[in-house]
């Protein structure tokens, strides 16, 4: 099991950032059309990291980091409180 170069962790719920970009353009699109520019240098900024062995359960693609740093970081480009509670409902609480 690849471990994510930003936390150090087994990649364990192995979805890549390009699959969750998708995912995030949709929603934002919905919520503040102004965040898909930010979720799209988000996601560029992170392609500095080499990708592993680890694949992408949904379209199969290698992986560099894990799902959880990428979500993490989104919330730093919502402004509004009220936004960045509703992205945490929707993409980071079970």
């Amino acid at each position: 099991m690849q471990l994510c170069p930003i936390c150090n962790e087994a990649i364990s719920n192995p979805i890549c950032i390009n699959c969750l970009e998708q995912e995030l353009l949709n929603w934002a699109r919905d919520q503040d059309k102004k965040l898909v520019t930010g979720i799209r240098k988000l996601r560029n900024s992170l392609d500095v990291f080499d990708l592993g062995e680890e694949r992408c359960i949904k379209c199969n693609a290698e992986m560099n980091i894990c799902s959880h740093c990428f979500l993490t970081e989104v919330p730093k480009i919502i402004r509004d409180e009220n936004l960045k509670n509703i992205f945490r409902k929707s993409f980071i609480s079970f």
